[in-house]
């Protein structure tokens, strides 16, 4: 499967609003928040080697998978909301790579 984010955001918008037509933005926030916390936990207990989450393998596939999650929610936002996540995403790289806080640790150069 290969598309680019924009597309990727066009078709996964179809398959949500045909799978779940009352969805909104506030569902897709709210499913932002619930997989932050999916990727949360299983960081946490990798890190503390308990509740099975001591193989890295298995952890790397669930930290993909929530990351993936997050991004399938994050464009249902941006799609309810009426933007390009990928200009989003554009947008704020160029601010942020502009930034130097080496050279200016106070505003990293930004005004």
């Amino acid at each position: 499967m290969s598309h680019d984010l924009r597309q990727l955001q066009a078709l996964v918008h179809e398959w949500r609003k045909s799978n779940f037509p009352e969805a909104n933005a506030d569902q897709q926030l709210m499913g932002v928040f619930e997989e932050v916390g999916e990727l949360a936990h299983v960081h946490l207990k990798h890190l503390q080697s308990i509740r099975g989450f001591a193989t890295s393998t298995e952890t790397l596939e669930l930290k993909m998978d929530a990351v993936g999650d997050i991004l399938i929610f994050l464009m249902g936002y941006c799609s309810y909301e009426g933007f390009d996540m990928f200009h989003a995403l554009e947008l704020t790289a160029s601010s942020v790579l502009r930034r130097d806080w080496l050279a200016d640790p106070v505003t990293g150069g930004s005004k």
